[in-house]
């Protein structure tokens, strides 16, 4: 049982890990981009449980919700007219999330994230006394202890309590709760 539970850890660490630091590449490329800024609707492409779901809660919280299209993408149905036209125009691999503007894509729900931070200039944290405060990161990593917490009856997280009070405080955010109110996200 101990040698699952340091699997399990360290799994967890590394998804945590994995997951900062492919959002934090993705937004440097993303702030090193010169261009344009779009006046138009973003479209935000997702499909519900999967890591798009940080988006929209983020969005949520920036009230930003009637500021992009949000475009359910069946991932599964790899055959569907919607899904190759996803594949030749967004992303060739299928997967979301992905926000879209006339000039711009992003993949990786990290990396979406933080430029919608940045874009609203909301929610990051500026002074080091702002990181005791709700920010992207909450978002970011909020979603990895939802997962967590999902997954195999929770086992996961089950032994660090720390975690589950953060989670449990997440939980209780309006937007957290309008997002995981059904299984799939409401849109509006």
């Amino acid at each position: 049982m101990e040698q699952l539970q340091n699997v399990v850890s360290n799994k967890l660490t590394f998804t945590l890990f994995f997951g900062g630091i492919s959002a934090l590449t993705a937004f440097t490329i993303l702030r090193n981009k010169k261009g344009k800024k779009s006046q138009k609707k973003g479209k935000l492409y997702f499909h519900s449980v999967f890591r798009s779901n940080r988006c929209i809660w983020l969005l949520r919280e920036l009230n930003a919700m009637e500021d992009y299209d949000l475009i359910d993408v069946d991932v599964w149905d790899k055959t569907s007219k919607e899904s190759k036209s996803y594949t030749e125009t967004v992303h060739p691999h299928i997967t979301v999330p992905a926000l879209q503007y006339d000039d711009l894509t992003l993949l990786e729900s990290g990396a979406i994230c933080m430029h919608l931070a940045e874009k609203y200039h909301s929610l990051m944290p500026t002074d080091l006394r702002d990181l005791y405060k709700f920010s992207v990161a909450d978002c970011v990593l909020g979603y990895n202890m939802w997962w967590a917490s999902e997954m195999k009856d929770g086992i996961l997280i089950q032994k660090y309590p720390e975690l589950l009070s953060y989670l449990e405080r997440l939980k209780n955010r309006p937007a957290f709760q309008q997002t995981w109110k059904s299984p799939k996200p409401v849109v509006v």
